[in-house]
């Protein structure tokens, strides 16, 4: 899948129909080192829950995710 953030990046992210969202998250910690606390995908207007099954959700090859990230309080 596609996945574009909210500052127009965009890179692709290998999934499997029995992903969850939290697997795809680790991948996106994995290889841009988004840290997977901070992460919120979307698919449409939908956020999703980090439980949820990819092909529940209707997310296939070629689908595009939006990935915006929370912020945290740093030191």
């Amino acid at each position: 899948v596609t996945v574009g953030t909210v500052t127009g990046k965009q890179f692709k992210v290998a999934i499997r129909p029995t992903d969850t969202v939290r697997d795809v998250k680790i991948r996106i910690e994995e290889e841009e080192a988004i840290p997977l606390e901070t992460q919120i995908l979307m698919f449409g207007e939908k956020t999703l829950k980090d439980t949820a099954a990819i092909r529940d959700l209707g997310i296939r090859a070629g689908s595009r995710l939006q990935l915006a990230v929370h912020m945290t309080a740093g030191i």
